[in-house]
């Protein structure tokens, strides 16, 4: 490492750059990197480490350890509402066919949404719900519903059908 001033002046402390050899589309450059100043030195072989490798005490471990803590999953809210998603089986193809009404039909369910209805949602550049499925899993549709277990069934009440494609 060589620790030099900063471009950004004479103060102390200013900044450290550090030399290391990258390799770039097969070819072997040298690299300079400044690091900011507030970045600690790095440890050598001779550190004393405290925390490191030592065993430090987890205010949360008796909970955990006897199902006793707690975590998201089990917050309940009055009013709070659940949703599930409706996944492609297959890995390559074609949604055909899909048919929402029996899903809404089910006690508790407020509402069941497909790519008609949220077209301009996208991620990545595809669309959130789409017909043309790319991958195993890829979601096709999604269940709002007043309680987890009527959103499964909505799940299940779903009729989809798909034209499986070849893998690639």
């Amino acid at each position: 490492m060589l620790n030099r001033k900063s471009r950004s002046g004479n103060r102390p402390g200013a900044g450290r750059f550090v030399v290391t050899n990258v390799e770039v589309e097969g070819r072997d450059e040298i690299a300079v990197v400044e690091m900011p100043a507030f970045e600690p030195e790095p440890w050598d072989e001779n550190a004393a480490l405290s925390i490191v490798g030592s065993r430090i005490p987890r205010a949360d471990a008796p909970e955990k350890v006897t199902g006793r803590g707690r975590y998201t999953v089990d917050v309940r809210r009055a009013g709070m509402l659940h949703a599930a998603i409706l996944r492609a089986p297959i890995a390559r193809g074609w949604l055909t066919a899909l048919d929402l009404a029996p899903a809404l039909a089910i006690a508790g369910v407020r509402d069941v949404i497909a790519c008609e209805d949220v077209p301009e949602i996208r991620i990545a550049g595809l669309p959130l719900f789409d017909r043309i499925i790319r991958y195993a899993g890829q979601p096709v549709a999604a269940v709002c519903a007043d309680s987890d277990e009527a959103a499964q069934l909505a799940l299940r009440a779903i009729r989809a059908e798909y034209e499986a494609a070849p893998t690639l």
